[in-house]
């Protein structure tokens, strides 16, 4: 039998504290009804807290109801899937939906029968071929009456070719994000309440100490102790409202001290201010009626830029980049048509340097939802692959594939590791191709290219308040360069794995570019001496997108970076 002092053990044991009667009650209940011990319901929580409330340790009524209803979603889903099926086809679609560890692996086709059967030709990209009995073509026209439209632009691209001159390959080496730099992939899905608050900790010690010396801040007094002159403090924002919405009278700061102590703040003498939950700041505040009033606010770590020099010969010509980010095709086919033209362009332009950030089987396509596709996703990404960057092999263009926890195929988990391949797998691609984690810090020819596939922008939109109504996506993303991270947003709108973020989401030193593909409108700005560059999607539903082309002249000495650059959001 289900006992009350069982259950509250059990969720201490997660990191989960407090719970009310009310809550307890309900918990008796969901053990009766889906007849669940007490560890079993721990461990139910700790599965829907990961995927749907990014480690949030608060259990409530409300919460568990939420839980409840996602189990009867799951519940409903599988008896759907159970339900026998007319054709092969959807036979086979049953078997690809199940989990290979509750099933006997079949063993998948060699890469070299892959390969043999589609050249290396850009006619004969095409994903139909894998799955015939899904190919339907767009609604869309593959190419667009606006293909080639310049829709944003930075520097005069007067003199600008977009074509390399110089078929060098440039030289392309991953930088730590942290502690390393990020090649496997590793454990995740639980971490200790204790683990977490450490990390997050640790996080507000080390920026504040570089805030600090930054700003030329005296020691930090204590968020605990009572002062009635002004007094520098050091904390994390965070919400005090219920919805988690922040607003001027729901914002507070959070202490690293293991006490977690939340102390409100009253912005009303602070001029301009733009905060975000997860932002590490510094108060010279003083205390009035119970709350902090800050008069000065301190966010930028000063983040310093690479010494080393630029090793690319600009002596025959420009350094040529291409940046574009998944999805690769519309929302109604699987055909890739945008992909297609991509690649085009890139045997026509050959660039110096291409980043494809993925989602490239995106689980938010509707084929991609409906499993209705032949073998698995590893396999379909894997064709996709060898016949989408075959056509570039031999060439100078290097090629770099960002991995993206969107994908159908890959770890749903933040930071996202390089896509797994076989060894079999590598060798099938050809050998400019390199795969990246996201996040990641690329040094190309001593260019420091940083690049998250993940949507932190639109993450961070809903979660800031400001007094600055100009320029809001620079904004957005001046906050990584101020705070030295690429997702340094708390709680997270993502899976996040704490401990590896901490390792490997880092940014210790200032990119010279920094890519950040997102949802919201494309742009293309030097925010701080970075250029900041949104190529927004590939496709978009139905239609063609965008992606950006960046041409690199010779750094002159009196002007700084990036007035060295062009570049261009083009429709595809």
């Amino acid at each position: 039998m289900v006992k009350k002092d069982a259950i509250i053990a059990e969720f201490e044991n997660v990191g989960v504290s407090k719970l009310s009667d009310g809550t307890i009650s309900k918990c008796l209940d969901i053990c009766d009804q889906y007849e669940l011990d007490e560890e079993e319901l721990a461990e139910q929580w700790v599965a829907f807290s990961a995927s749907h409330l990014g480690w949030h340790n608060k259990v409530d009524e409300d919460i568990l109801a939420r839980m409840v209803a996602e189990m009867e979603r799951e519940k409903n889903k599988a008896k759907s899937i159970a339900k026998p099926r007319v054709s092969s086809q959807a036979k086979s679609n049953l078997s690809a939906s199940i989990p290979s560890g509750y099933v006997t692996p079949q063993r998948a086709k060699p890469v070299s029968r892959i390969s043999s059967e589609h050249d290396s030709t850009l006619a004969d990209f095409s994903p139909a071929s894998y799955s015939p009995a899904i190919f339907t073509p767009s609604g869309k026209k593959s190419a667009s009456e606006n293909s080639g439209k310049i829709v944003s632009e930075f520097g005069s691209s007067n003199e600008a070719t977009w074509k390399a001159s110089n078929v060098r390959r440039v030289s392309v080496e991953s930088l730590a994000t942290g502690s390393g730099v990020l090649t496997s992939q590793y454990k995740h899905m639980f971490e200790p309440a204790h683990l977490t608050r450490a990390i997050l900790s640790d996080r507000i010690d080390f920026l504040g100490e570089q805030l600090r010396k930054q700003n030329d801040l005296p020691e930090f007094s204590s968020l605990e102790e009572q002062h009635a002159d002004d007094a520098v403090f050091v904390g994390r924002i965070s919400c005090c409202a219920e919805d988690l919405k922040l607003t001027a009278n729901s914002v507070v700061i959070t202490s690293a001290s293991d006490k977690d102590a939340e102390t409100p703040l009253n912005l009303q003498k602070v001029e301009n201010y733009s905060h975000f939950t997860g932002q590490v700041v510094a108060l010279l505040a003083h205390r009035a009626g119970g709350k902090l009033v800050p008069s000065k606010v301190f966010t930028d770590v000063g983040l310093k830029p690479s010494e080393n020099p630029l090793s690319f010969d600009f002596s025959t010509g420009p350094m040529e980049i291409v940046v574009a980010a998944g999805p690769y095709t519309y929302s109604d086919a699987l055909t890739y048509e945008p992909l297609q033209a991509l690649t085009k362009y890139i045997i026509e332009n050959k660039p110096h340097l291409v980043i494809l950030c993925g989602p490239f089987v995106d689980s938010h396509q509707q084929h991609v939802q409906d499993s209705m596709m032949e073998g698995s996703y590893e396999q379909f990404f894997m064709r996709l692959l060898i016949d989408a960057l075959g056509p570039l092999a031999g060439q100078h263009t290097r090629i770099v594939v960002v991995a993206s926890s969107r994908d159908a195929h890959h770890l749903p988990i933040y930071p996202s590791p390089p896509y797994n391949l076989s060894a079999a797998d590598k060798k099938a691609l050809p050998d400019n191709v390199t795969l990246v984690s996201d996040p990641c810090l690329l040094d190309v020819g001593g260019l420091i290219i940083g690049v998250t596939s993940t949507d932190i922008l639109k993450h961070i939109g809903p979660c800031e308040i400001s007094s600055q109504s100009s320029d809001r996506l620079g904004r957005l993303a001046n906050h990584l360069l101020q705070q030295a991270c690429f997702y340094p947003l708390h709680p997270a709108q993502t899976s996040i794995a704490l401990e590896a973020w901490e390792k490997y989401a880092q940014m210790p030193v200032k990119p010279h570019v920094l890519v950040l593909p997102s949802d919201l409108r494309f742009f293309i700005k030097n925010v701080d001496g970075s250029l900041v560059v949104n190529p927004e999607r590939l496709a978009k539903g139905v239609g063609g997108g965008t992606f950006a082309r960046l041409e690199l002249t010779k750094p002159a000495e009196d002007k700084p970076f990036p007035e060295n650059v062009r570049a261009q959001i083009v429709k595809i």
